[in-house]
Formats: C-alpha cells, structure tokens, sequence
C-alpha cells in the first residue's frame, strides 16, 4: 500500500510539527494568501501560534483591536489601532 493511499489528516487537525510543504499550499489557496519569493514566512493559522503574550492572542480573537493583521492576507492596507 502506498503512503499517498493513506488518508491523510487536514491541517486544521495537525500541529505546526505535523504541517508539510503540501499543507501550507492548501491552507494558502484556502484563504487566497500569496507570496512572491522563496525565502518566506510561513502565515499564522491561529492566533495561540503566534506565541504573543495572553492579553495581545485574547485581543485578537475577539477581533476589537488588531485590524490589519488578518486584512494583510487580502492584500489590503493594515489600518492603525486607535484608542
């Protein structure tokens, strides 16, 4: 039995570990993220990834203060946080 064969798992259900170059394409072309290069950074697919600080992750979630940063994979300009 090949290794294709076997179901694999979506990348909503791996870990960073776990992700392949196969992985981050789909996940990509999932939210319509692009990059020109080779040497890139790997996108954020949540916001406990990104390793910030509780208060900063718990800001993001609820959406209220970090516009530009989920608008960056629509190629659209960040807008600044105004208190």
């Amino acid at each position: 039995m090949h290794a294709r064969s076997q179901v694999e798992k979506h990348w909503t259900e791996k870990s960073l570990e776990e992700m392949t170059e196969r992985d981050w394409r789909i996940f990509r072309e999932d939210f319509s993220i692009s990059y020109k290069g080779s040497n890139t950074v790997l996108p954020m697919r949540n916001w406990d990834e990104l390793q910030l600080p509780k208060e900063i992750r718990k800001v993001g979630r609820e959406g209220t203060g970090i516009k530009g940063w989920e608008m960056g994979a629509r190629n659209c300009k960040p807008q600044p946080v105004l208190p």
